[in-house]
């Protein structure tokens, strides 16, 4: 995961338990808005764009989260 984006797992421990799971990946969305305008401090989701192996992403999110990720083909 992107180094700038490191930071942000100290707020969001999920996001360090996946990051392994990603050679390139942006976090996007609604978060970063979010996070930047400073208006909400509980997140449910955040939205992640990788250009890696979708199978191999998803294997490796289920087997670290316990959860299956959600994604549009």
């Amino acid at each position: 995961m992107d180094k700038r984006i490191h930071k942000l797992t100290f707020y969001y421990p999920k996001l360090e338990k996946i990051q392994d799971c990603f050679n390139r990946a942006y976090i996007v969305g609604g978060f970063i808005r979010d996070r930047i305008l400073g208006v909400r401090k509980d997140f449910t989701d955040i939205d992640i764009v990788t250009f890696d192996e979708l199978e191999e992403v998803e294997k490796c999110v289920t087997k670290t989260l316990g959860k299956r990720p959600f994604s549009f083909e």
